[in-house]
This record gives structure tokens, C-alpha cells and sequence, in this order.
């Protein structure tokens, strides 16, 4: 039974984009990139695309504006963008926007994005940095000679590295909603390749809200499990009966963020 959400249908489609270095876009500057079609589900909620600007600091009307401060679905078809600039600014209040200044076919425009917001933007001949997810992993914990690190994304996961009687801990919490309120026991992890990950045994937890239920486990990972992770992307996974896709571009940050946790140190 799927129990996808209508906030993670959205999630899905505009995150599935290929990688975009959402945390340090200046990553971006001197490559080219170009803008994905909207999806045609988004289509009949929207009049296109939000946050393409003719003018970086003149939000009042969007780039093409079709009068809906939006730009037309059509109007990137075939285009290409070098990006020649790229601004962030912080507001009071901690919110983060980065702005894109991007070249082509003579024109110079704008795209406008904060932390945590979808992204429109694929980059053409773009790699990450090997070292790119680490920014995605925090330490969280510190204590006596030893330290804990955790990273993840909205809705889907978190990974936990600690100390426990000097070995190496890690642990992964996973999240999926229902409408449904019913629980009970067993995490699946669907990898590439036909890899799973199976704990039948793994207690999954329920936090009834207003109209969903939220249902989370959290799984000690062993060596095999690790090297699994590491190996292979996840495609899905399910907590008790409910199943939760992993999306396109999520995948590699779950992927990136064990194979940091496995440089950091927990002991001094």
C-alpha cells in the first residue's frame, strides 16, 4: 500500500532533478545548466514556473511574467544558461536565499531559491565534490572523549554515528506517513541491484496527527548493512506495511552521508 503524501508527490517530481548543489550553489559558477519542464500534475495546479526575475533585486513581476507572476511553462524549452554569478543573502530571522545569474541567447536573468525550497535548475557536466555531503552532517553531541554526528533529509531519514564501549555505532531513522493507523513490526530497504536490507523484528513507532499518522523506526546498522548503503542507492523502503519511495535525488544524499560518517572520529 503506497502512502505517499501530497508534500512528498512534491517533494518527488521537483526533487528528482539531477544534482544540484542546493547547500553552495557558487559551486554552479562557470558551468552551464538549464530548467527542467514543470510536470504536467504541477501544471494544473500552476501558471509555471515562480522565481525567474529579468531584474535581481525586482521580484514584483517574473521573467516573461504571464500575469500570474510566473513565467510561462514553455518559455526554457531548449535553452541553456552559463552561471556567472551567484548571491546568497541572510535575513534577520536566519532564512537563507541564493540567487543564480544566468546567461543565455543575450539575456541576463535571475533565479531565486531558500534553503529547503525545490530547485528547477540541472546542471550540464557538473560533478560533485567528493566531499559535498559532509555539509549535510552536523555534530550534534559531545562528551567525555567521545562525539556523536548526525545528518539526513527533511521527511525521509537521519543517520547517526556515536561511540558505544569504544565501537563504532551507527544508526539510521527512517520516516513514511499514512493516513491509515495501524502498526507493527519489520523495516524493508530496497537498494540498486536487488540488495535489500530486511529487520522483521524492528519495532515501528506511530505519531497519529491530524490527518496523517507519521510511522518511524529506528534501525542499528551492522557492517553488512553499512557496506550495503554505501554500495548502493535506495530506491523505497517500508515500516511495518508502509512503503516510501526514496527519490531520485535523495538517494545520493543518503549514500554521501554514510560514506562521510565513515571518515568522522567519534573518540578523541
Amino acid at each position: 500500500m503506497k502512502t505517499i503524501s501530497c508534500i512528498f508527490m512534491l517533494f518527488a517530481t521537483l526533487f528528482a532533478f539531477a544534482q544540484f548543489p542546493k547547500k553552495d550553489p557558487s559551486l554552479l559558477r562557470g558551468y552551464k545548466v538549464k530548467v527542467e519542464p514543470l510536470p504536467e500534475w504541477q501544471l494544473e495546479y500552476s501558471s509555471g514556473y515562480e522565481h525567474f526575475y529579468a531584474d535581481k533585486d525586482d521580484h514584483s513581476k517574473a521573467y516573461k511574467d504571464n500575469g500570474d507572476r510566473r513565467t510561462p511553462p514553455g518559455t526554457f524549452n531548449g535553452r541553456t544558461f552559463a552561471v556567472t554569478e551567484v548571491y546568497k543573502e541572510v535575513s534577520s530571522y536566519g532564512v537563507v536565499t541564493h540567487t543564480l545569474q544566468l546567461e543565455g541567447d543575450g539575456e541576463t536573468i535571475y533565479y531565486t531559491y531558500r534553503d529547503g525550497n525545490a530547485v528547477y535548475i540541472t546542471p550540464i557536466d557538473f560533478t560533485l565534490p567528493s566531499d559535498y555531503y559532509c555539509d549535510y552532517v552536523n555534530e550534534v553531541a559531545k562528551e567525555n572523549k567521545t562525539k556523536t554526528y548526525m545528518g539526513g533529509a527533511d521527511y525521509l531519514f537521519n543517520l547517526i554515528k556515536s561511540d558505544h564501549n569504544g565501537e563504532d555505532l551507527y544508526g539510521l531513522q527512517l520516516f513514511a506517513k499514512s493516513k491509515a493507523n495501524e502498526t507493527g513490526k519489520g523495516v524493508t530497504i530496497y537498494l540498486e541491484n536487488g540488495k535489500k536490507i530486511v529487520k522483521p523484528d524492528q519495532d515501528v513507532k506511530a505519531e497519529p496527527g491530524r490527518f496523517e499518522t507519521e510511522y518511524s523506526a529506528a534501525i542499528v546498522l551492522n557492517k553488512e548493512d553499512i557496506a550495503l548503503l554505501t554500495q548502493y542507492k535506495v530506491l523505497k523502503y517500508e515500516l511495518y506495511k508502509y512503503e516510501q519511495e526514496v527519490y531520485e535525488m535523495t538517494a545520493p544524499v543518503l549514500q554521501g552521508i554514510i560514506k562521510c560518517l565513515k571518515q568522522k572520529s567519534v573518540r578523541n
